[in-house]
């Protein structure tokens, strides 16, 4: 195993074996300090040499006063020496953790129960995939299915849907599909990293292999897809074109594996076809940034890789075959590019979107001879000319262009950087226009409509993203539900409805008509009117029994550390249609943009609201969380927890009955898989949006402390205070 290196020792030179007393130090240098540091005033240190002894790990046994000295020089803290008390409670406290662990093993209750996911596997991944990796592939899958298969299942479900015997036509069915393929780019968080234009330039760029690697592993007629490749492109690229559908139809079984390699694929800088032989990233904004943008997602394939497969060995092998692969495909889509180039009067019947993918050239740079990637100024040049331009052309009159040739040099792509006199001079004579520059207002104003134009587009609602979040529809629990469902997990289904209606219900029944009594102008306001409906989760959580079995302090903890989101999940139960007035006091306290953001929120919940249990299973399993939920200086909430073990095992069986009941809901377990993990997108939008709430509500503390004062208990105070009211709630949880 590797180990974390630490550097030198700050006080003997030595390696230094961890961070002792908030320095790096060695073993030696630790144990020196914790043993003479607290003899300070009982014990004089005196230095036979003026206190100027060299203190190296030769020499540090010679002088302790100087040793000492150096330890506190260099920042060692006696302060955090512990006493024999605190040694004391310290060992105790591992020694009932350790009886813990061995009595929960015994018993095999530390045995985790996760629902199965995307992700099968024959053994656990968690020694490759990390949470966050787990929820990034969640995501990728969710996307995928949200745009690309949402497209293709409204159209025909094969494609080509007919014969074909023109390019043109080819691609035109095809159009609709790559504009799906784009949208599931556009929800990749990272490519958002990288600038608009090279992120057209990446999707021009790759457009014949994202088209052979997508439709790979989609449904294709294989019949009318030889066809038509022959009639299209002649028997010998159709037959490379359908040999790459074999090759990569070898993945299409993995859920995961061909949608890493398209966004990959998609982030590579490299060239992917003929375009004047040259590689395209000379003409990319930003290289650096496309390159850590993919590297995320190698990185997350390998590893993806790594726990599917049995041992390094065999994920190596695969690794490379893939590899060799897309090789063979690049060099296919290469002969494609060239033969559909050469064919202009296809290209021009093409709708708009394909001709941009099959690369209507514009010629060359008037200006040097290069590539030309667009009319600029009124002519078509590349872009360092252009560049080159905007900055040089408005510099006229302020700064001199002198020519050390007599105004004759050669601007060529090779030599266009030599003289930027004469450079400048063939950019005004091929007919560049200075007039058409953007001066800094008129940028300023640009950006400003740009910057308007998005808020405007983020606001409105898009009716796919809402009907994808609907879950798939649950069955009506019949008699194959035991295969699933024991007499013990229907008795605990039925212990929770009851105890929510004992007390969440009979909330909502004393509020129907008062949440809020009237538009509230003020947080605090609103706040006490959230009161009574908080309290009333809290009453439902004292009904649990594995919640009452955790220690007072830690039901406080997890209480805090939740509060935002139980109220967030639980309150579409309470109120599922927003009346206007809360409408209204969300805008006045929180602004625009959190009140969109909660209404979406109400809007994703909504589906789950009308099923009698997924939603309260839920709100015990999110009180039980030993995640972050809220910005409390990024602290794991299982750090400071007395009995973390306990919580998690109480979770686990949470966990657990909600996988057994969405299983004999469901017609199938990849819909119970499709249900649960859309669930699971749903409570993270929730839970980003609380944490944005939270750090909002920290920032007016003049309201927190006008508010009741269990409600101001949820943020923290002084000590004083602090105390006071975690009484107060400790109270009301044991009651």
């Amino acid at each position: 195993m590797s180990q974390r290196i630490h550097g030198p020792c700050l006080v003997c030179g030595s390696s230094a074996v961890g961070i002792n007393f908030t320095v790096p130090t060695c073993a030696p240098c630790k144990a020196f300090f914790r043993r003479n540091a607290v003899k300070l005033g009982r014990i004089d240190f005196v230095c036979q040499k003026d206190g100027d002894c060299p203190v190296t790990e030769s020499y540090r046994r010679i002088c302790n006063c100087c040793r000492l000295a150096k330890c506190f020089r260099v920042g060692m803290k006696k302060s955090l020496i512990r006493s024999d008390a605190e040694k004391e409670a310290r060992r105790q406290l591992v020694l009932q953790n350790r009886q813990k662990r061995t009595e929960l093993e015994s018993h095999k209750q530390l045995e985790v129960i996760r629902p199965p996911n995307l992700l099968v596997s024959t053994f656990s991944h968690s020694n490759f995939l990390s949470p966050s990796d787990q929820t990034l592939l969640t995501n990728i899958y969710s996307a995928y299915e949200r745009t690309y298969l949402a497209t293709s299942s409204k159209e025909h479900p094969y494609f080509p849907s007919e014969l074909h015997s023109s390019v043109h036509a080819l691609f035109n069915e095809y159009s609709k599909r790559h504009m799906s393929l784009i949208e599931f780019f556009k929800l990749i968080p990272e490519i958002n990293r990288i600038s608009l234009n090279d992120r057209i330039r990446l999707i021009k760029n790759h457009f014949g292999t994202m088209f052979t690697i997508n439709e790979s592993i989609s449904k294709v007629n294989e019949h009318s897809t030889l066809l038509t490749f022959k009639n299209v492109f002649g028997t010998d690229i159709a037959m490379d074109l359908y040999r790459c559908f074999g090759l990569k139809q070898a993945y299409s079984h993995d859920p995961l594996l061909t949608k890493l390699l398209l966004i990959v694929r998609s982030l590579s800088c490299s060239i992917s076809r003929n375009r004047y032989d040259r590689d395209m990233n000379r003409v990319y904004d930003d290289t650096r940034t496309i390159f850590s943008v993919q590297n995320v997602y190698v990185e997350l394939l390998w590893k993806y890789i790594l726990s599917r497969l049995p041992s390094e060995r065999d994920a190596i092998k695969l690794f490379n075959k893939i590899v060799m692969d897309l090789i063979f495909i690049v060099r296919v889509c290469f002969i494609v590019d060239s033969f559909v180039y050469n064919m202009p009067d296809e290209i021009e019947q093409m709708n708009s979107l394909m001709q941009k993918m099959a690369h209507k050239s514009h010629g060359q740079c008037l200006v040097c001879d290069d590539v030309a990637i667009g009319i600029n100024f009124g002519v078509p040049t590349c872009m360092p000319c252009k560049a080159f331009f905007r900055r040089n052309a408005v510099r006229l009159g302020i700064q001199q262009f002198v020519c050390m040739n007599d105004g004759d040099c050669l601007i060529s792509y090779k030599y266009r950087r030599s003289c930027n006199c004469c450079r400048l001079a063939k950019c005004f004579r091929v007919g560049m226009k200075k007039s058409l520059i953007l001066s800094d207002e008129e940028r300023e104003a640009r950006n400003k409509l740009v910057e308007m134009n998005r808020l405007k587009r983020g606001k409105l609602p898009k009716r796919e993203c809402a009907k994808w979040m609907l879950p798939p529809t649950l069955h009506m629990i019949t008699n194959t539900s035991i295969r699933y469902l024991s007499a013990y997990d229907e008795a605990t289904l039925s212990n929770i409805y009851n105890a929510y209606a004992n007390t969440c219900t009979v909330a909502k029944n004393a509020l129907s008509k008062t949440l809020p009594a009237a538009q509230c102008t003020s947080l605090h306001e609103y706040i006490n009117e959230l009161s009574i409906e908080f309290q009333s989760c809290i009453e439902f959580l004292k009904c649990i029994p594995e919640f009452t079995r955790i220690t007072t302090d830690d039901k406080l903890r997890l209480i805090k550390n939740h509060f935002s989101i139980l109220v967030n999940v639980n309150g579409p139960m309470i109120q599922p249609v927003p009346l206007n007035r809360l409408v209204i006091t969300w805008t006045n306290v929180f602004g625009i943009d959190i009140t969109q953001r909660l209404l979406k929120s109400n809007q994703l919940l909504e589906p789950y609201i009308y099923d009698p249990f997924v939603l309260k299973i839920l709100l015990i399993i999110l009180a039980l969380s030993s995640s972050n939920g809220r910005n409390l200086d990024n602290v794991d909430i299982d750090q400071i927890c007395d009995d973390s073990l306990t919580i998690f095992a109480a979770q686990n069986i949470y966990v657990e009955l909600l996988w057994k009941y969405l299983l004999s809901r469901s017609a199938s377990e990849q819909n119970a898989v499709r249900f649960f993990n859309k669930l699971m997108m749903c409570i993270l939008y929730v839970k980003n949006l609380d944490m944005d709430i939270d750090v909002y509500v920290r920032s007016l503390a003049h309201e927190i402390q006008q508010a009741d004062p269990i409600m101001q208990s949820m943020w923290s105070r002084t000590a004083e205070v602090e105390e006071i009211t975690d009484m107060n709630v400790a109270e009301n949880i044991t009651i």
